[in-house]
């Protein structure tokens, strides 16, 4: 066991002196293998030494077989060559005369192209004087017959700017002299459109002026039609009342004011004849349509009682009233028959009463009044009175057809009509439509109470809906006994913009603000704090205001600055005569005399309503 193991040892021993001898032997076998590698380089450096030392013998110019000096005899010998037969072809000559010609084509184009830049800035220009001559021809159209001359003549000028146009984008091909004819064409075109344009100016100057002289104009209008609704104001306070004779003949028409409404109301002052005969008093009816008949409303004296007739599209109504109607004296001139009228939906009331007008005292009943009501059923409020606005009329007396139709007992008219009020208007019996010339007047009814409103550092605020419109005038017509105090005032709070007339030291002071700078104000020359009635009257007209009191002996006129011309005011209340202590007045900037007016405010009007006060 022993031995085995001790061989064991020894056979390990041996495979190790194995192992160990082996790598001497390949160390030595790799430095035979460098060696064998280094005399091959040895001998390829010398190779490469010697292929050196050839290369630089051939590149050497002092050597007689150099290449370098092979190559330069070659191309030599070629370049020799190639100048003999150079100056045998004269080529130098032609060389130098296609220098003189390339510089001469260089000056021709630098020259046209410095002409045709010419030509297309006198093109910009003629461009620009055809868009002011469009601008002008419109500004010409209505002018006289020298602005269609000039626009015709215009016209041919564009179409021959547009061949110079044509005749210009070929300049580039064309010569010297074609370019300076061009040129010469344009100048004269542009001098022939440089005349067109000032005759244009001048047509433009004159139509300017006949602009200002037609707003002119349209001013001096307005304000005749200012003046003529005064005269018509004065002309209704005329008191005549409208008289038809026994004949019965006489018809006169007048332009209703109604509207289409579900409910109506009117009274008629009304006096018979001494016979008390029949009569055609007052006749509203419309113009029969293609999808709708004529509707009406007439009261007539039938039988010595009055009686409406009606028709508003539900067919015919009758309501005769059993008070009985009497002959009243000519002498008598404050006895008249009160006939007052309320129709809603299709129902109407009829109330007469004969009442007694006092000058300076309110009317006193001199018999009961007895009123009739029809149409129970018919109290609705979507029947409508179809009036047309400008068209209906209101006649005393009609047609002897129209009377069958409405199941009148007569058309002729007889007695005297002092008075007649439709919808809370009065209507003015001598300013009528139509008249025939056997329609006379007569004494009209006294007036009664005079309206006014006395004021001691009060206040009279109303909600009335105005409208802005580019012409506004304001009437009022006061007894002032303060020296200070506000006529009347519209503004709001929020806008700061106003309308105000008050009192100042005794003249009539007119202050408006529009906005922003747009403020103006106009005073009297004289004082009215006298306690007489005076008429004042200020107006505004696009951007100018005017003011006068009681005639153009005191009137004056200057015109609102700034860019804004309407006023901007929300609210529909007015005040006269001061305002209530809750205004805002801190939003009004300007010198306001908001209180310590004393007097009677008669009456205030604005242009856009009816008078409310």
């Amino acid at each position: 066991m022993k031995l085995e193991q001790a061989g064991g040892v020894l056979k390990n021993s041996f495979r190790d002196t194995r192992t160990e001898a082996e790598n001497p032997l390949r160390a030595s076998q790799a430095y035979e293998e460098i060696a064998s590698a280094l005399k091959n380089a040895t001998n390829a450096a010398d190779k490469a030494v010697k292929a050196a030392e050839d290369a630089y013998a051939e590149a050497d110019g002092d050597s007689e077989n150099s290449m370098v000096k092979k190559i330069d005899a070659f191309f030599f010998e070629e370049a020799r060559d190639i100048r003999k037969n150079w100056e045998e072809s004269g080529m130098e000559t032609e060389r130098e005369q296609l220098d003189e010609r390339l510089a001469f084509v260089n000056e021709q184009n630098i020259d046209m192209i410095k002409r045709n830049d010419v030509v297309k800035n006198q093109w910009s220009k003629f461009d620009d004087h055809h868009d002011r001559t469009i601008g002008l021809q419109s500004v010409a159209r209505d002018a006289d017959k020298r602005a269609e001359a000039a626009r015709r003549a215009t016209d041919a000028l564009v179409k021959e700017v547009k061949e110079v146009a044509e005749q210009a984008n070929k300049l580039i091909n064309s010569t010297g002299q074609g370019i300076r004819e061009d040129i010469e064409k344009v100048r004269k075109a542009r001098l022939n459109l440089q005349k067109s344009r000032d005759a244009l100016q001048k047509v433009g100057g004159v139509s300017a002026a006949n602009r200002d002289r037609a707003d002119e104009m349209q001013k001096q209008l307005a304000l005749l039609k200012d003046k003529i609704n005064e005269a018509r104001e004065k002309a209704q306070q005329i008191r005549l009342s409208l008289r038809s004779d026994e004949r019965g003949i006489c018809q006169r028409s007048f332009l209703s004011p109604a509207h289409p409404s579900p409910s109506n109301s009117f009274s008629i002052r009304y006096r018979p004849l001494r016979s008390v005969p029949d009569s055609a008093v007052f006749v509203t009816r419309t113009k029969p349509r293609r999808t709708q008949p004529s509707e009406f409303v007439a009261i007539e004296l039938r039988d010595k009682r009055i009686v409406a007739h009606w028709n508003v599209g539900s067919g015919p109504k009758m309501a005769t009233n059993s008070h009985s109607i009497l002959y009243v004296p000519n002498t008598d001139r404050s006895h008249w028959y009160h006939i007052d009228v309320e129709r809603i939906g299709n129902a109407l009331n009829l109330t007469v009463a004969l009442k007694e007008t006092v000058t300076g005292a309110a009317d006193k009943p001199r018999t009961d009044a007895v009123s009739v009501f029809v149409g129970d059923g018919d109290y609705e409020g979507d029947v409508i009175f179809n009036t047309i606005p400008g068209e209906t009329q209101i006649s005393t007396g009609t047609d002897p057809e129209s009377a069958k139709e409405m199941g009148l007992a007569t058309n002729k008219f007889h007695g005297v009509i002092g008075g007649i009020t439709f919808d809370d208007v009065s209507i003015p019996l001598w300013a009528f439509s139509t008249s025939s010339p056997e329609c006379e007047g007569a004494p009209a009814p006294p007036q009664p109470t005079v309206r006014g409103y006395m004021f001691r550092d009060g206040f009279a605020q109303m909600e009335l809906a105005t409208f802005e419109r580019t012409i506004s005038s304001l009437s009022v017509v006061f007894n002032a006994y303060s020296l200070n105090g506000l006529l009347y005032f519209h503004g709001s709070e929020t806008s700061g913009d106003f309308i105000a007339l008050q009192l100042k030291d005794g003249h009539v002071e007119f202050k408006i603000h529009l906005g922003g700078s747009s403020h103006a104000e106009l005073t009297s020359r004289n004082t009215y704090s006298d306690g007489r009635e005076h008429t004042v009257k200020a107006i505004r007209s696009g951007g100018e205001i005017h003011l006068q009191v009681d005639s153009d002996a005191d009137r004056f006129s200057t015109t609102i600055p700034g860019e804004n011309t309407a006023l901007n005011i929300e609210t529909d209340m007015h005040y006269v005569a001061g305002v209530p202590s809750s205004f805002r007045v801190d939003r009004f900037n300007s010198n306001i005399e908001w209180k310590g007016f004393f007097g009677c405010i008669l009456s205030v009007k604005p242009s856009q309503v009816r008078k409310f006060l």
